[in-house]
């Protein structure tokens, strides 16, 4: 997995490709905590890149919203591939996340 961010204001889209796992969930994790503790106040993860997605990044995404919130920020998905949403769908975190079929979208928000 391969994580990078990019800032605009107080927004941040962080941009993740490969696969995120139990293997790979511990760096986003940090990235996610890094973020929600600075100045940022809306976090877009960009899921364009990612191809598989188990229970530890679906953990990692909703750490992540909660760590957020209290700062005042939020946590938005852009981006999901068929796969990453059928996860999402099947975990029912479309009711709880602000997913949008582009970064740009979400940006907009």
């Amino acid at each position: 997995m391969k994580v990078s961010t990019s800032f605009s204001g107080e927004t941040a889209v962080v941009a993740i490709s490969g696969e995120v796992d139990m293997f790979t969930s511990p760096d986003l994790r940090r990235e996610l905590r890094r973020l929600t503790r600075g100045a940022v106040k809306k976090i877009v993860v960009d899921l364009e890149g990612v191809g598989f997605m188990d229970s530890s990044g679906i953990a990692t995404l909703v750490q992540g919203l909660k760590e957020a919130r209290p700062f005042g920020g939020d946590l938005l998905l852009a981006a999901p591939g068929e796969t990453v949403m059928r996860v999402l769908q099947l975990a029912n975190l479309t009711k709880l996340f602000r997913v949008h079929e582009t970064v740009d979208g979400a940006l907009a928000e």
